[in-house]
């Protein structure tokens, strides 16, 4: 594994003279606490290293810390995969104890083995009754390694199911009810009989609707992911319809590979029932301590001023998710690092063409299907460390088995 060269100083000339004398060391040990400048970055040996550090000297590229807005951005359902959290499991203690606590207790509630899909190479993580609880506990641990390791957010937005995952980052709920919340409304998704399906589609809502109108298709918007990448919902006779249409426009289309169709009206006839689940658990469970940071909903892209009710979840379900939106009310708020927390790269890959005009931002991902997750964290705390991001490296170091 790569090591990680981290100098710290009280100014930009102190800095660079620490680089300076660096280059004729041997490896030292990072230096792992904040300052007010600082420079960090992986190498493979001293060569590397030495190369890395005097380019670094001839840019003067030493990071002032000042203070930058965070966004948590929670993946949502789609972004799973088998074995998603097994090597997790296996190399991080503290993520071996937080999935053992929270599959535990979901079997508590329901007698159901949740820990399998989670962590084996199962197709059970693809049915919806398991991939929604999969996906937010995923989502918990890595957002307590981040917590511990001092990376606090300002802002959160979860992307469908990621909104749950942001409410127990926010403390609306604690983790226990986060996860009773989103099994149950799992479980009622999975038991709707829905003949439907959804499909994405590489043109503007504007566009989308033109043609809707011009063939009189009986679809909803699902999401408006980015300003070319909108997300239908319906039927699966008028998803094909739709299907054949884009491709007569030589507009790219894409069916999704979902077993209902999702955030359209067709998800009614399980409101009433998730209506009363939720209605329960905001009066018994609810912790309502908003301390921590502002949540961007789904259904408004606008910042949450009133808690999140019965009726806002259900609304929750049939609405199309703002994405797009809610990435520029996070960016006129004064976030600059948005952080994607899930077990892909999904949200930060949006994000960069929503904001592809801007270049003051960074934009990370906690983890990448196709690399070391231990390595993938640790490019995200350097991108933010290097970004301004207060970081205890000493906790994250420990955390990750990196120490």
């Amino acid at each position: 594994m790569n090591k990680l060269f981290r100098l710290t100083a009280s100014s930009q000339t102190e800095l660079t003279k620490k680089l300076t004398n660096s280059l004729s060391e041997p490896d030292r040990s990072p230096e792992l606490i904040s300052a007010a400048y600082q420079t960090s970055f992986l190498y493979q040996d001293r060569a590397d290293r030495n190369e890395k550090t005097e380019r670094y000297i001839s840019q003067s590229t030493g990071i002032k810390s000042a203070k930058k807005n965070i966004c948590y951005l929670f993946t949502g359902q789609g972004s799973q995969y088998p074995g998603m959290g097994r090597t997790l499991y296996e190399t991080l203690p503290q993520i071996k104890r937080l999935f053992d606590e929270y599959t535990n207790y979901l079997s508590s509630l329901n007698g159901k083995d949740y820990l399998t899909g989670l962590i084996e190479d199962h197709e059970q993580i693809h049915q919806t009754e398991f991939t929604q609880p999969s996906i937010v506990m995923l989502q918990l641990a890595l957002t307590n390694i981040w917590n511990e390791s001092h990376v606090k957010a300002d802002y959160y937005i979860g992307h469908s199911v990621g909104e749950f995952s942001a409410c127990a980052a926010n403390r609306v709920y604690d983790e226990k009810t986060t996860l009773k919340i989103i099994a149950k409304r799992a479980q009622l998704m999975q038991s709707t009989p829905v003949d439907g399906a959804m499909i994405a589609i590489a043109a503007s809502e504007s566009t989308i609707l033109t043609l809707m109108q011009s063939s009189q298709i009986d679809l909803d918007f699902a999401a408006f992911n980015a300003p070319k990448q909108t997300v239908l919902s319906g039927s699966k006779c008028e998803i094909d319809r739709m299907k054949s249409i884009c491709s007569n426009a030589n507009i790219r289309a894409k069916v999704l590979t979902v077993s209902h169709p999702f955030h359209s009206r067709l998800m009614t006839p399980m409101l009433d029932s998730f209506h009363n689940y939720c209605q329960a658990i905001s009066h018994q469970d609810s912790k309502q301590q908003k301390d921590s940071g502002t949540i961007i909903g789904n259904v408004s892209g606008e910042k949450l001023t009133v808690p999140q009710t019965a009726d806002y979840w259900c609304n929750h379900i049939v609405q199309p998710v703002k994405f797009s939106q809610s990435i520029q009310t996070a960016y006129e708020a004064g976030c600059r690092v948005f952080l994607e927390i899930g077990p892909d790269a999904v949200l930060a890959q949006l994000t960069k063409k929503i904001l592809a005009d801007k270049d003051d931002i960074v934009i990370v991902s906690s983890m990448k299907r196709s690399k070391c997750v231990k390595e993938t964290m640790i490019d995200c705390a350097l991108a933010m460390d290097n970004a301004g991001v207060p970081i205890n490296w000493e906790i994250l170091s420990t955390l990750l088995n990196t120490s």
